[in-house]
């Protein structure tokens, strides 16, 4: 489950004002406490996912949206 999730963490679209703002050396920790739009994307897709009926990419963004 584990590589489920990082494999969904790959693909997020960070703020690059973000990730300027910490020297481009932040940690995933600190992205998601100051992009608070993650969490809205993980959610539609969540919603997205339950809708075309895909079981396992429903559970791997449940699992990335608990670790944030």
């Amino acid at each position: 489950m584990d590589l489920l999730v990082a494999t969904q963490i790959a693909y997020y679209d960070f703020n690059i004002n973000i990730i300027r703002d910490n020297n481009y050396s932040a940690t995933l920790q600190e992205l998601f406490k100051q992009d608070k739009s993650i969490e809205r994307k993980i959610q539609d897709s969540i919603d997205y996912a339950k809708l075309k009926g895909s079981a396992l990419e429903v559970t791997r963004l449940e699992k990335a949206k608990e670790l944030i």
